[in-house]
């Protein structure tokens, strides 16, 4: 398990330095070894998928994100299941969580119901960051509010949802470049 951890946090400063593509192709090699090996373990395949949506969130690559989002079997879907499961951090599942609302603000739905899930997907990062004394990421939740926002109106959001995001956060809704927070470190203790 400590190569996985190893090529995991090696996988993590690659797209943290902008080298998105070779960061996901080691996420890859670390699902096709735990393949080969016959090994799965919950953390390790959400930590793979996790990177994985982070990197291509960076490159904005929604298509293949949201694939791997809704995947019904494979590594990722086991991936996904893990990290709903609470099989990660609560950082990372928070840090999934921001790139979920995008996803849901991408999703194909009449616009209420596409901001309903955006909503709550993001009220909850607010109400833990605020628990934990996280406040460095409400700036990403505004950003991500923001981009969810436009997408649902094609860029008509109306000035009641910025209201919202503002009572919400206590941050100006203006537009924000959507960016993240760099996922948590390849261990377990969080746990302990």
């Amino acid at each position: 398990m400590q190569n996985f951890f190893k090529m995991g946090e090696q996988a993590d400063a690659l797209m943290n330095q902008g080298d998105t593509r070779q960061a996901i192709s080691i996420y890859s090699d670390i699902g096709r070894e735990m393949t080969r090996l016959r090994v799965v373990d919950l953390y390790v395949v959400g930590k793979i998928t996790l990177g994985t949506l982070s990197a291509l969130a960076k490159d904005e690559a929604w298509e293949p994100a949201f694939k791997i989002w809704t995947a019904k079997d494979g590594l990722y879907a086991l991936g996904i299941s893990g990290i709903e499961q609470g099989q990660i951090s609560v950082y990372d599942a928070m840090l999934y969580r921001l790139i979920s609302a995008r996803l849901h603000g991408l999703a194909s739905r009449p616009a209420q119901e596409a901001k309903a899930a955006v909503d709550e997907t993001l009220a909850v990062i607010v109400d833990w960051a605020r628990a934990e004394k996280q406040d460095s990421w409400l700036p990403f939740v505004v950003g991500t509010w923001l981009n969810c926002y436009d997408n649902i109106t094609n860029g008509q959001i109306p000035s009641e949802w910025r209201r919202e995001i503002e009572s919400r956060t206590g941050l100006s809704a203006t537009r924000a470049v959507w960016t993240y927070p760099v996922p948590d470190a390849w261990n377990l203790s969080w746990a302990a």
